[in-house]
């Protein structure tokens, strides 16, 4: 129990932490579906594909204005 509970809030804080900012490399670990964090936290992963879609695309358009 407790180590589901350390696992939760691991990915948690994780997946929190990658969403401080999009970087300019739509290719960095951030922009990869995490499925500890799917499995772990009870997200669909079709809204974390499309999350992750939004993201790369941000990334993507900001690597090539740089």
């Amino acid at each position: 129990m407790v180590g589901n509970i350390k696992k939760f809030l691991y990915y948690t804080l994780r997946h929190k932490w990658y969403m401080l900012w999009i970087r300019k490399d739509e290719f960095h670990k951030s922009l990869d579906i995490d499925m500890e964090y799917v499995q772990y936290c009870k997200v669909d992963l079709n809204e974390h594909l499309t999350e992750l879609s939004v993201r790369r695309q941000i990334a993507h358009e900001r690597g090539i204005n740089e």
